[in-house]
């Protein structure tokens, strides 16, 4: 097609209000990351209140055994719960005492399994190295930060509204975090990240996230197994999302187990895995620990159903961390408080899903040489084309 020299040459160029650009859609979702983490915090603080001191938020039961000896040594007249407490006793021993593995071998049960999960632990225990007060402040303020991570991974996914990083904090999974001193909330911040990033392709970065994300709990396998099936990313990005992750915790799985002169296969009693409503069938028949995880698995099996686009990654990591609960055993299912950190990742995704707001139509446009297009893709910036 030619042209004369002094008329201008059409382009082809794209008008929609579906995705502002990155920097205001930056300066539009920075408060309510600032009110995730607003509201992250306040869990704990409502946790320790209740109870009277903030040794609350180490959930250590007086029959805990030689795993609680590192808190009780710290505090002589800290709170303690009735029964075994739960697992933030164990996170505090390794966090007290990160590389005496002679010691964590007597004070913790399955040493090899509790001490793969070295990445939470040992960002709070260089914090505050001395334990007490200082310890579970950092925990907080680790766990914190990984709410931060995924407030802000949130405002990255295209058509995402702005509200969307409250569900970060309004996350059960991570509110439980938060008040039992685990390290779901870091991981739940690492894995969204990972997930936000590869919206730009940016598979390096994304492998570096879930690998952090995978030595603080190893579920976080799902997603660089589900992020490898990525749209659009070379070979060698698909072989490094699948492969980097899943041989950096398989290494540091077998040289934890020779450390701590345990089994690589050890696991918790009664398993993880069972058969499908297996350990929700023999499992707590207390209404909320039921309501709660049918809940969740709604909204997800909701994502699944929904019609809005998505990534098949996005899918497949909702669909893998469903049928994980599901098949969870009853020392998962038993309370609402474990099964809601299985699917601690899953529900962000989920509610992205079901939330994007709907793509805007575009108009054509009436100026001199220029014609317009429908925007076919939003969320990607569109480069002027001859006509």
């Amino acid at each position: 097609m030619l042209h004369r020299m002094d008329e201008p040459t059409p382009q082809v160029v794209t008008t929609t209000g579906a995705t502002p650009p990155a920097p205001t859609r930056a300066r539009r979702s920075w408060p309510f990351v600032a009110a995730a983490v607003a509201l992250s915090a306040y869990w704990p603080w409502l946790w320790s209140r209740a109870f009277g001191s903030i040794t609350a938020l180490a959930v250590i039961g007086k029959q805990g055994g030689p795993a609680t000896d590192s808190f009780v040594h710290d505090f002589p007249h800290g709170f303690r719960f009735a029964g075994l407490g739960h697992d933030g006793r164990y996170f505090y021993t390794i966090a007290r005492h990160p590389f005496d593995f002679s010691l964590l071998r007597q004070r913790i049960p399955i040493t090899s399994y509790r001490y793969r999960r070295i990445l939470y632990p040992l960002l709070a225990g260089r914090l505050a190295p001395h334990g007490g007060t200082a310890l579970l402040l950092a925990f907080v303020l680790v766990s914190l930060v990984g709410v931060g991570i995924g407030a802000w991974a949130m405002t990255r996914f295209p058509r995402a509204p702005r509200w969307l990083p409250i569900i970060v904090a309004a996350d059960p999974g991570v509110a439980v975090a938060l008040c039992f001193t685990l390290g779901d909330a870091l991981a739940t911040g690492l894995a969204l990240a990972a997930f936000a990033v590869m919206f730009r392709r940016r598979w390096a970065v994304a492998t570096l996230l879930v690998v952090l994300a995978c030595l603080t709990r190893e579920t976080s396998l799902l997603a660089a197994l589900c992020l490898a099936t990525w749209p659009g990313i070379p070979r060698r990005a698909r072989v490094t999302l699948a492969i980097v992750p899943c041989a950096t915790y398989g290494a540091w799985a077998v040289l934890v187990a020779h450390l701590t002169r345990s089994s690589v296969f050890a696991a918790p009693d009664g398993g993880l895995f069972t058969f499908p409503l297996g350990g929700w069938a023999h499992g707590t028949h207390a209404l909320l620990d039921l309501l709660i995880p049918l809940g969740l698995v709604a909204v997800l099996v909701a994502a699944l159903a929904s019609r809005h686009r998505s990534p098949l990654p996005v899918r497949l990591y909702i669909g893998a961390t469903t049928v994980m609960l599901i098949c969870s055993t009853r020392a998962i299912t038993d309370q609402w408080i474990d099964s809601s950190r299985v699917v601690a990742v899953a529900l962000p995704l989920a509610v992205w899903v079901l939330a994007q707001r709907p793509r805007a139509r575009a108009y054509p446009v009436v100026r001199p040489g220029v014609q317009t297009t429908p925007d076919l893709a939003p969320d990607a910036p569109s480069a002027p084309t001859p006509a």
